[in-house]
């Protein structure tokens, strides 16, 4: 049905303009509702949209760096600490091993050169003292021998004059 504008608040059609009226406020209702619940369901669909993405974007972008970031730091400092770490016990166990070593060979060593020193030094000595022991006893043997024979002489001697 065509609409005359209205002039004198009747629509032409010889009504009084109630429905005119009617459709005006029904379009206005319409408008209103549509544009209410429009801007309501954009809200609501906007606001869960952001909501979802904003937490699926956190969720990942916070994966991503965390795994990131451990990553890169487990692996900073797994590197720090093993170089630390070898770097202590490879300095304890060669400062234990050569202790261990350096005193075994010393002992080993003190050991053998003592027993030789000795063993040299004994048989120096013994030799020396039975040398000199030796050649004394033969000298005074020598000498008591000689001794005897001229006293042993000189009784013969003055028997012989007597």
């Amino acid at each position: 049905m065509r609409v005359i504008p209205e002039s004198d608040g009747k629509c032409g059609c010889g009504c009084d303009g109630e429905k005119r009226r009617k459709d005006k406020n029904l379009s206005e209702n319409l408008t209103e509702n549509l544009t209410e619940n429009l801007t309501e369901n954009l809200t609501e669909n906007l606001s869960e949209n952001l909501s979802e993405n904003l937490t699926e974007n956190l969720t990942e972008n916070l994966t991503e760096n965390l795994t990131e970031n451990l990553s890169e730091n487990l692996s900073e400092n797994l590197s720090e600490n093993l170089t630390e770490n070898l770097t202590e016990n490879l300095t304890e166990n060669l400062t234990e091993n050569l202790t261990e070593n350096l005193s075994e060979n010393l002992t080993e060593n003190l050991t053998e050169n003592l027993t030789e020193n000795l063993t040299e030094n004994l048989t120096e000595n013994l030799s020396e003292n039975l040398s000199e022991n030796l050649t004394e006893n033969l000298s005074q043997r020598c000498f008591l021998s000689v001794r005897n024979h001229l006293e042993n002489k000189w009784e013969m001697w003055k028997c012989e004059k007597i």
